[in-house]
């Protein structure tokens, strides 16, 4: 997804709304991104006690 303006300084495009709109998607996938790998890792944290026997630990 880019930023649909194309003329102008930096300021101007990140200000726009077209800017805005491009910004917020990518905050929020960035966010989207980073709690799966947190959900994907505390399921495996929760489950793994669960798989392996007790005299492996």
């Amino acid at each position: 997804m880019d930023i649909l303006v194309k003329e102008g300084p930096i300021w101007q495009k990140n200000f726009s709304d077209q800017g805005f709109i491009a910004i917020s998607h990518y905050f929020v996938m960035d966010w989207v991104s980073v709690w799966l790998y947190i959900a994907l890792e505390l399921m495996i944290a929760g489950v793994l006690p669960t798989w392996v026997p007790n005299y492996f630990w």
